[in-house]
């Protein structure tokens, strides 16, 4: 069965939450589609005194070198980027996984789900697509570390979110090596 990007969102917020190993919890903030459609993300939440912005992206779709490929409005790309005022705060999510077995496979959310900073530099001179639509393409990688982003090429590298939860830190929410 394929995986709704709500269910996806809700199991990545769950296990985010369980592996915060804060003494309080996050508190995860769900926008409506009006929101969503507006400000260009679809969950924030504070982790460790800090806000933390996060657009998931869906797909069943691979690209003809066997890369899971994902769309990404340019729009929103910059959106995302306004919201951002340095590096490890707005993040793109890109799960590996889209159907429900193929969660069964991975065991989670976390393990699966690959951050993309919208801060990196080379997001940062990428043009607005010439596909229809205006929508990038972007293709996981994720032996290489990286998502590729297209119409103009811009490889990006990407994180699990199991690896870097750890890396938040405690109340002063500075990032741990």
């Amino acid at each position: 069965m394929r995986l709704s990007e709500k269910s996806v969102e809700l199991n990545f917020c769950a296990e985010a939450t369980a592996a915060s190993g804060l003494a309080a919890h996050p508190f995860w903030c769900g926008l409506t589609q009006q929101q969503e459609k507006r400000l260009g993300f679809d969950v924030a939440g504070m982790r460790g005194g800090r806000l933390l912005i996060y657009q998931f992206k869906a797909s069943n779709q691979f690209a003809a070198n066997g890369l899971r490929r994902f769309r990404a409005p340019h729009h929103q790309l910059v959106n995302l980027r306004k919201l951002a005022t340095g590096p490890d705060q707005v993040f793109y999510v890109f799960p590996e996984i889209g159907t429900s077995a193929e969660l069964v496979a991975a065991g989670s959310i976390t393990s699966k789900a690959w951050l993309c900073d919208v801060w990196s530099p080379m997001l940062k001179s990428l043009g607005p697509s010439h596909r229809k639509g205006g929508e990038h393409y972007v293709d996981l990688d994720p032996a290489k570390l990286q998502c590729t982003w297209h119409s103009d090429v811009a490889e990006v590298p990407v994180v699990t979110a199991l690896e870097w939860f750890p890396r938040i830190g405690g109340a002063d929410g500075k990032l741990r090596a």
